[in-house]
């Protein structure tokens, strides 16, 4: 009988110390939204949109944002930009840092949206993108879609 509760012992004892060690080096992956979209109306040459991504780190270590790229169209597949921005952004763990990315118009651009908001009155936007960061030493990439 006491062979039999030594093993149990043990065998709890081993079951522990493994959910210790893989909840200790478990890597929570961030989540990434949109938190806002504005327009900045400059005329034909100076208009912009800027879109403010919320990024959430969960994990109780920093998070390195090493870069973005992303993808922006609007409702009938034109595409708005594409960028590839290499920036360097640390966000503490267990907190939030906002973004912003910022979509210069160009005259097409414009027209392509104007052209939509005479068809539906509405624009609806689409992003796409990537973002890549480093974690604990591990590159880790997140991928993030969002539509309005």
């Amino acid at each position: 009988m006491r062979l039999k509760s030594w093993v149990i012992v043990v065998g709890i004892v081993i079951v522990l110390s493994i959910s210790f060690f893989l909840s200790e080096n478990m890597i929570i992956v961030p989540k990434v939204s949109v938190s806002s979209m504005k327009i900045q109306i400059g005329g034909l040459v100076n208009s912009s949109l800027v879109v403010t991504l919320k990024i959430y780190n969960p994990n109780p270590t920093p998070i390195t944002i090493t870069g973005i790229e992303y993808a922006l169209y609007c409702d009938d597949g034109v595409m708005i930009s594409k960028e590839n921005i290499t920036k360097s952004i640390v966000i503490p763990g267990e907190s939030v840092e906002y973004l912003d990315l910022v979509v210069k118009m160009r005259y097409g651009t414009l027209k392509a949206i104007w052209g939509e908001l005479e068809a539906t009155d509405r624009i609806n936007w689409y992003l796409k993108g990537k973002l890549y960061a480093k974690l604990e030493d591990k590159n880790i990439t997140i991928s993030f879609n969002w539509r309005n």
